[in-house]
């Protein structure tokens, strides 16, 4: 089942693209009911109840992005 997601408004030149919540693409697109970044791609294949919730995919990026720096 796909999500309905928004685009944040900005343009390619605007600032860094956030990462999709599930295969980590830049993406300017938002699933607003829980404010996480999600990809055309992804947004049209997942279900509502397997996006994160805000915390969680921070806390999914924040030790993701630890390991690589």
């Amino acid at each position: 089942m796909a999500i309905k997601v928004t685009h944040d408004g900005t343009s390619p030149h605007d600032r860094c693209a956030e990462r999709c919540f599930n295969c980590r693409a830049p993406t300017r697109y938002w699933y607003a009911r829980k404010d996480v970044a999600v990809c055309l791609e992804c947004a049209a294949v997942v279900r509502p109840s397997d996006v994160p919730s805000k915390s969680e995919w921070c806390a999914k990026e924040a030790a993701l992005t630890a390991r690589v720096v």
